[in-house]
């Protein structure tokens, strides 16, 4: 997999744990960098180091060679290619000669640059080499299939471990504000990544608004990034940068409500962690987020669209009651259908249905 940060890695080194714990010899191929080595240390995965970039670039053929190089001494029955940069570097080196999954964690197509048609090309032309797109959910299997992807799809990637998110009542968010050293005011918490995809330039453009009908409402935005000293300078006083920090549920548990101002996802970890503690959440309408919240926990809104992602936190930070009920509904809706225990189980028995095929077309 690449990249090694945020979300994916947390998916990935749960679903191989659980195929480790399962019997499986289940191996991780990634960047030893960044908290990867110590996750993997940690659940006692074995971390096969991939020394691979983010972005594609001129070390792509030094990527692929490497590549080829772990995969011919592990030799797998099954390669699981994480994210668009393990996908490309990965379906170039086995071409459809062994079983190979795929999990986007985000169509690479929707990424803006200059190569965002080639992407998508590529992506319609792999899939010759994909035995199975492994999705996070069903939206971006649909938006596979829409965008001339074909193949087998499975759904069920990320999840969330309830018993370790909480659900925050009224007074676990007291405790939290108390130690956060946040006050009484409408509190409306952002947690990611401070760039363009996360799109809390979009958040901050709707903000303006807000304050100027509830001017006690703060916003925290929650996490680093390239775009943070940019924003910074710009922002009103009403928003604190809080920056990284190593255990976002305190801020989950301090908010009102949730905002995911995102252009484009896989399946938001944050969402997912937002509502299970029992947070109503107002998104943009990337891939996955009708999935997440359905039309009872919160509320998705058209990109881009500041005056409908105003409207929609003002309606909530004026009715509490509306807030506490989407949350409860947000918690249910992420238990029955995101949880581990849940998806864990289903993606073990998909591995199975795998290496059967696998063994099938052997004979």
């Amino acid at each position: 997999m690449q990249p090694s940060v945020a979300g994916v890695p947390m998916a990935v080194v749960e679903l191989v744990a659980h195929e480790r714990a399962s019997g499986f010899d289940a191996r991780i191929a990634a960047p030893a960098e960044d908290d990867l080595p110590a996750r993997c240390e940690d659940r006692g995965i074995p971390l096969i180091a991939w020394p691979a970039g983010r972005s594609v670039g001129r070390s792509l053929f030094a990527e692929v060679r490497s590549l080829r190089t772990i995969i011919t001494e592990v030799d797998p029955a099954i390669v699981h290619l994480h994210s668009s940069k393990a996908g490309l570097a990965g379906r170039l080196v086995l071409r459809g000669q062994r079983t190979t999954a795929f999990s986007p964690h985000g169509w690479s197509f929707f990424v803006p640059s200059r190569t965002q048609s080639l992407a998508l090309r590529w992506e319609r032309f792999a899939a010759r080499w994909t035995s199975q797109f492994h999705v996070c959910c069903d939206d971006e299997a649909r938006v596979g299939a829409e965008n001339g992807i074909v193949g087998d799809y499975f759904s069920g990637l990320n999840g969330v471990d309830a018993a370790q998110f909480e659900f925050s009542d009224e007074s676990a968010r007291n405790s939290a504000r108390r130690d956060l050293q946040i006050g009484d005011e409408p509190a409306v918490v952002c947690i990611g990544r401070i760039c363009h995809q996360k799109g809390q330039d979009l958040l901050l453009e709707a903000w303006r608004q807000i304050v100027d009908q509830v001017p006690r409402a703060r916003l925290y935005l929650v996490g680093g990034g390239e775009d943070g000293a940019v924003l910074r300078a710009t922002a009103p006083d009403s928003v604190t940068f809080v920056g990284d920090q190593p255990d976002v549920r305190p801020w989950i548990a301090a908010a009102d409500l949730i905002a995911a101002p995102s252009r484009y996802e896989g399946l938001s970890t944050a969402v997912l962690e937002s509502l299970i503690m029992g947070r109503a959440v107002v998104a943009h309408d990337a891939v996955g987020m009708h999935s997440l919240i359905g039309d009872q926990a919160g509320e998705v809104v058209p990109i881009g669209e500041a005056d409908a992602f105003a409207a929609a936190i003002l309606r909530r930070l004026r009715d509490p009651e509306l807030c506490a009920t989407e949350g409860r509904a947000g918690r249910e809706r992420v238990r029955s259908q995101f949880a581990t225990d849940v998806l864990l189980p289903r993606a073990l028995d998909n591995t199975r249905t795998l290496l059967e095929l696998r063994s099938e077309r052997n004979r």
